[in-house]
């Protein structure tokens, strides 16, 4: 009961009416028609969310725990007490208010995850949170909820309140039916998550009638699919362009991410480093895409005094120079230098997208890999999945695998 009436309090203090352009007017990069116009506007207007000092507000650009924080626990309408210290993180109150609510616990959400970007899963721990007993979403239509996005089961972290938020009419997911929990939040996003959390009106609950059963995505682990590769050997791989395309949040048609994932992972498990006559090295080999599509891909060595090097970037597209470019044979080495001993050396990271060639460096892209190739004492591996063009330098988001092989220096 407690959490109704923190619901009607929302509903009450923050009820959207006579909705202007006047914040759409503020941001010179909001445009009217967009999906996500009416929800930016509207929480704008009632101060939960602001602009950049040059006046934009980059609804693409990714929103950390800390920012998102603020807004839901302002939307409750509750009063948050100031508690922060000097030194502390700006959003430290919200936080705390937010574990004193029960709405997640200090175990799901850390404190130093503050300035992080929040990944969609987490988003809809707190929202799910905030509903309380408000949302009752049981039996059948549980499960048809579930059965409706391809993405989500019981093996998904935070599947119960995905899957609540679902049926509160709060999350729709996108248009091929994923919730996509490991990807980043937008600023666009989450303003229409808001917004529905604090206008009942713009909520859209799906009637049991309404739901339809997705074909679930493949759920094997980035270990389990590339350990298949190395023992059966590289897969044939037929793209068709009628099912393997779809258009990104950007208009572009791009090939899709289950798809996409193919011949990223064929990539990674390539992936080698090595040393030689007392130097350094990696080498990958990219496999060859179909017609319209190119490989990015960039590297970056991180040493353990926290000196990072110059990112190695590479890509199929003909705009980069000659020596950035993956050669006709895939293969790309790269000597990892300034470095006097191998202990010096704390990890690589490495991104690596399928992006449609549309004639710029970095093409449009529906899926992005980042992985981490790990070495602490020479044998450690790690590996992080972060989908949707999110940041791969989110350490919530790196999830680690071990595999049954390792790489050691020669």
């Amino acid at each position: 009961m407690k959490q109704r009436t923190i619901i009607a309090a929302i509903i009450a203090a923050l009820a959207v009416s006579n909705i202007t352009a006047s914040a759409a007017s503020t941001f010179t990069d909001i445009a009217d028609g967009k999906w996500y116009t009416p929800g930016i506007i509207a929480i704008a207007d009632k101060g939960l969310i602001s602009g950049y000092p040059d006046g934009t507000f980059r609804p693409e650009a990714t929103v950390t725990y800390g920012e998102f924080l603020s807004m839901a626990l302002q939307a409750t309408g509750e009063t948050v007490p100031i508690t922060r210290k000097e030194g502390e993180h700006w959003a430290i109150d919200y936080y705390r208010h937010g574990i004193k609510r029960g709405y997640y616990e200090a175990t799901e959400i850390n404190a130093t995850q503050l300035s992080r970007p929040i990944s969609r899963s987490y988003m809809a721990l707190i929202v799910s949170g905030i509903l309380g007993d408000c949302v009752d979403v049981s039996g059948e239509y549980y499960t048809a909820l579930q059965n409706s996005v391809s993405d989500v089961d019981s093996r998904t972290p935070y599947e119960y309140q995905i899957t609540r938020a679902y049926g509160a009419g709060i999350l729709s997911g996108y248009t091929d039916h994923t919730f996509r929990p490991n990807a980043t939040l937008t600023r666009a996003q989450a303003a229409s998550v808001i917004w529905k959390l604090i206008d009942e009106s713009q909520r859209t609950v799906l009637k049991m009638e309404e739901l339809q059963v997705q074909p679930t995505v493949d759920r094997r682990t980035q270990e389990e699919r590339i350990a298949e590769i190395l023992q059966n050997g590289t897969p044939n791989i037929i793209f068709n362009p009628s099912t393997d395309t779809t258009k990104n949040e950007n208009g572009y048609l791009v090939m899709k991410e289950e798809k996409a994932r193919e011949y990223m992972d064929v990539a990674l498990s390539t992936l080698r480093f090595y040393g030689e006559n007392g130097k350094y090295y990696m080498t990958i080999t990219f496999p060859e895409l179909p017609e319209g599509y190119k490989f990015s891909a960039a590297f970056e060595t991180v040493y353990t005094e926290k000196a990072n090097k110059p990112i190695w970037g590479v890509t199929t597209g003909w705009t980069m120079v000659e020596t950035n470019k993956i050669p006709a044979t895939g293969t790309v080495t790269k000597e990892i230098t300034n470095m006097k001993a191998v202990n010096e050396l704390l990890m690589v990271n490495s991104e690596i997208a399928v992006v449609a060639d549309d004639g710029t460096v970095h093409g449009s892209s529906e899926s992005h890999y980042a992985m981490q190739r790990a070495y602490r004492n020479g044998i450690s591996d790690s590996f992080g999945l972060n989908r949707q063009d999110a940041a791969w330098a989110t350490g919530d988001l790196v999830i680690p695998y071990k595999l049954d092989r390792h790489f050691i220096w020669k």
